[in-house]
């Protein structure tokens, strides 16, 4: 997603990217390369401090974290050659925010917004679980509203396409990249539970690894057939959950003749 976004919103490479609501930077870092200027704006300040952290891990001097509500974001206008929201559009004033980046935009700039499905959302019992462990720890944490009520319900009457419009924008595309991930929770295991967290891409390689590892002589015996058939036994089936990762518009400005 994050190629295709690069090569139809074609920076010079010597502009600044905007990425709105940014959380912990899961655009502006991977496009970070495009570009001599990165604002990375966010209204909690503990996600700024995430991005201030990964910047200076990863040598990013010019990825900026910014502290601000997006209302409120003072930026002059042309500043910008492409613009990204990623799974917040919905969380923003969404009218008041498509008019500001509008101004924001450099002639021939875009407007993109990014969305990804999440391991917890699916018809499976597993993600049901999963989805309502979380929801429970939102609750206990009182980190539940962040969303505004009845936004589904106003997205459906007033879609997205249609605000952005009113603020000037012309549709350039819709793009969809799903991509399939098997995860497999072994149960016994000595690896750390952590390994082999529900939506861990990187489960199955550990899996496999710990698998392959030579077992030293100060490893505990393999159990006899019998101890390690009902293990296997009780060993859960593989979870199937597919993400999907998606631009759902990429806005050039009408005048812009992107």
């Amino acid at each position: 997603m994050i190629g295709d976004l690069a090569r139809r919103a074609a920076p010079s490479g010597r502009g600044r990217l905007l990425d709105l609501a940014c959380g912990t930077g899961q655009l502006a870092f991977p496009l970070r390369d495009w570009f001599t200027d990165v604002w990375a704006v966010d209204a909690e300040p503990g996600m700024t401090e995430v991005v201030r952290a990964k910047a200076d891990a990863v040598g990013a001097a010019h990825v900026r974290a910014v502290t601000a509500r997006t209302e409120d974001l003072d930026a002059e206008p042309g500043s910008f050659e492409l613009i990204v929201i990623g799974n917040a559009f919905h969380r923003l004033n969404r009218l008041q925010v498509a008019q500001r980046a509008y101004t924001w935009l450099k002639p021939g700039g875009c407007l993109a917004l990014c969305w990804s499905t999440s391991p917890w959302a699916g018809p499976w019992d597993w993600q049901q679980a999963l989805d309502r462990l979380l929801r429970s720890w939102q609750n206990t944490l009182g980190a539940s509203g962040r969303v505004p009520p009845g936004w589904d319900r106003e997205r459906q009457q007033d879609p997205d396409h249609q605000v952005l419009s009113r603020a000037g924008f012309d549709v350039a595309g819709r793009h969809e990249f799903s991509v399939e991930y098997h995860w497999t929770i072994p149960v016994g295991s000595r690896v750390t539970a952590g390994t082999y967290m529900h939506g861990s891409p990187r489960g199955g390689a550990a899996r496999d690894r710990h698998r392959q590892r030579p077992r030293r002589h100060t490893d505990p015996p393999t159990p006899p057939g019998d101890a390690q058939e009902r293990r296997d036994r009780c060993a859960p089936p593989c979870r199937t959950g597919v993400q999907t990762a998606r631009v759902t518009w990429i806005l050039p400005a009408e005048e812009h003749g992107c």
